[in-house]
């Protein structure tokens, strides 16, 4: 028997393969090629829906088993340029959680702009610094100007002309 529970798959950002373990906080940024893998995959394993389809079904106690969300957190313009066009073309639905602040005035994220960023140091930053980005960018070597633009927020007027405005 399958599970009766719903995957919710999460993304952060999509980056060409050359760039892909290369830059900003390697974790978040995987390669096009991969991520292809992953729509594969995960197309194939269940059947993908919109995320308020999900959560109108769990307020009804419908069944969930089978069923998958993808989301974007962050909004990196990467998504926008990497990945929607292979959700496009897969039919796949998708949903994308900006960050509000990085949209409306897009510079690297404290994250992207630490100049290798160990485990150590994001662990630091996170715990001691509570993620304050601002004490994190005055404490740490940073390389902000030298950040790719696939690894930036995508701002409000990109996702509007991307996604239209529902």
């Amino acid at each position: 028997g399958g599970s009766s529970a719903a995957a919710i798959f999460c993304f952060h950002n999509v980056v060409p393969d050359a760039m892909a373990g290369r830059v900003g906080d390697r974790s978040l940024h995987v390669g096009v090629s991969a991520f292809n893998r992953y729509i594969d995959w995960i197309s194939r394993a269940y059947v993908v829906i919109p995320i308020l389809e999900l959560a109108n079904r769990l307020r009804h106690r419908k069944p969930v088993g089978g069923l998958a969300v993808l989301t974007f957190v962050d909004g990196y313009v990467g998504v926008i340029r990497h990945a929607l066009p292979v959700m496009r073309s897969q039919g796949v639905p998708f949903t994308i959680f900006p960050v509000v602040n990085g949209a409306a005035a897009p510079q690297a994220f404290w994250w992207d702009a630490v100049v290798n960023l160990n485990l150590r140091d994001r662990e630091r930053f996170l715990i001691e610094l509570h993620g304050d980005a601002a004490r994190i960018l005055e404490s740490a070597d940073t390389d902000s100007v030298g950040v790719p633009d696939v690894l930036l927020p995508a701002s409000w007027q990109i996702l509007r002309e991307v996604l239209g405005s529902d």
